[in-house]
């Protein structure tokens, strides 16, 4: 039987100093180490300049690289986050801090079009976001979309997410263990039977990857239950029975194949009292990797 694909996301080391200074084969080589079998890039400052700059063939282990996420604000410039302007996506909220990590949006857009243009079935994950007909997110050959209904107020059930696939509209659907929970700005839950509409999607055969993201501590808006997924993810008895031990196994029941892209930073572990350090720039990154060979396992065995 093939091996679960855990797909090692950028955002889990990233932040906050490695954005600016480690490269695609420095995140590459740590994502092996771990016992990560594939990544899915973010358009970090270095990491895009590098590929922005150099010939895309000659970076070590590029193909690693499978998948690419937007996740930057496409509103978001250095001087608005300086000057603490308020950020149209969120409501007399100013920019967050960490939107220097990234690359400004026509830079994202080009780096992300680069990796798409040169890789084999690389997808891009993006959101149900357009104004005025247009996606401030970017255009892509195969852009996946992944709801985020607290920000977005994107109310789409799974029947609207199938029928956009089937429409051309999108390639796919990323299903987030975490935005999946989460309830609009009206008190809305699109997924409030969430089992019911992933069992649709897993049917309908949308679903081209899982993220799995706990302790949220940026942009939190809804009470979801994530810091005991984590604490339950660890340790020599790993829990399965609560709602994302029971998302994992559903997805894995339908459909091996799916990869996993786990999304839990730093910050994340400090916050779950997994790491002693509080203070991510400090914190001990051979620790960081004994957890994170803990979260993968968790995912196979699951």
């Amino acid at each position: 039987m093939k091996e679960t694909d855990v797909r090692f996301s950028y955002s889990s080391i990233g932040f906050p100093h490695r954005a600016f200074t480690w490269s695609n084969g420095h995140f590459i080589e740590w994502a092996k180490d771990t016992g990560y079998s594939s990544a899915e890039f973010l358009p970090f400052r270095n990491a895009s300049t590098e590929l922005l700059i150099k010939n895309i063939n000659i970076i070590s282990s590029i193909n690693f690289i499978k998948s690419g996420h937007v996740v930057y604000n496409p509103y978001a410039t250095i001087w608005s986050v300086i000057n603490k302007e308020t950020d149209p996506l969120r409501k007399n909220v100013p920019f967050g801090t960490y939107n220097l990590a990234f690359v400004e949006k026509k830079n994202a857009q080009k780096v992300l079009n680069k990796l798409e243009n040169n890789l084999d079935n690389f997808y891009v994950v993006t959101y149900p976001y357009e104004v005025n007909g247009k996606r401030p997110y970017g255009e892509y050959k195969n852009p996946v979309v992944q709801t985020h209904p607290a920000v977005f107020n994107s109310n789409n059930s799974a029947d609207e997410l199938i029928k956009f696939v089937r429409q051309g509209k999108y390639s796919g659907v990323a299903w987030d263990t975490f935005h999946a929970l989460e309830t609009t700005a009206d008190g809305t839950q699109p997924f409030r039977n969430w089992r019911i509409a992933l069992h649709k999607l897993l049917e309908a055969n949308v679903i081209k990857e899982v993220h799995i993201q706990t302790v949220r501590i940026r942009e939190k808006y809804s009470p979801v239950p994530d810091m005991s997924w984590l604490k339950g993810m660890t340790g020599e008895n790993p829990k399965y029975n609560n709602e994302l031990g029971q998302m994992i196994r559903i997805v894995k029941e339908y459909n091996t194949s799916i990869p996993f892209v786990i999304e839990i930073n730093t910050g994340s572990l400090i916050k779950a009292g997994l790491i002693n350090d509080k203070n991510e720039m400090s914190a001990d990154i051979n620790k960081i990797q004994q957890i994170h060979g803990q979260l993968i396992d968790y995912i196979k065995r699951g």
